[in-house]
């Protein structure tokens, strides 16, 4: 095994260990709907976000911890509204504890979660793959969902780039 692949194991063993972790607290979530929507749309993104950070070559360790803790203010501090700003505050408490991720890393899965509501504005490559991982996963669950339909455009351009052929494995 090469260092890299090594580091890069490394990486994603701290990412489960988050996954872990934060799926334990939303498990905990008393009211049965909530409980299941928390597990199963961070579940999707989770998904969603892997595939997208392969396509776009994006960290991938990254992109998994930004998706289990995106919507953390919605689900564990019971904040639907502001969550984005509000959950990157969480996210910085949470990573920063787990003394797993450097600063730089940390800045970066929370400017993603800070902008993941804000889909009709284009910003940099991560929050575009969180913002495309959200959007997947609330499509994926009901399609016919009203947020589906107002993020058409984003989905469709989302699935047919994951359709793609040129997909590159790590």
């Amino acid at each position: 095994m090469k260092y890299e692949d090594k580091d890069k194991t490394l990486n994603m063993e701290r990412s489960i260990r988050l996954t872990e972790k934060i799926f334990k607290q939303y498990a905990k979530i008393y009211n049965d709907t909530l409980r299941e929507f928390a597990l199963d749309h961070s579940a999707r993104v989770d998904a969603f976000m892997e595939l997208l950070c392969v396509k776009r070559h994006l960290p991938r360790d990254l992109g998994k911890a930004a998706a289990v803790l995106h919507d953390a203010a919605k689900f564990l501090d019971n904040h639907p509204k502001e969550h984005a700003k509000l959950g990157a505050i969480k996210a910085r408490t949470i990573l920063e504890e787990t003394k797993d991720y450097s600063a730089d890393e940390i800045d970066l899965i929370c400017e993603a979660i800070a902008n993941h509501s804000n889909k009709t504005i284009h910003q940099d490559p991560f929050s575009e793959a969180l913002k495309d991982a959200d959007a997947l996963a609330l499509w994926s669950a009901s399609p016919s969902d009203d947020l589906s339909k107002k993020w058409t455009d984003r989905i469709q351009s989302a699935l047919i780039e994951l359709a793609g052929n040129d997909a590159k494995s790590e």
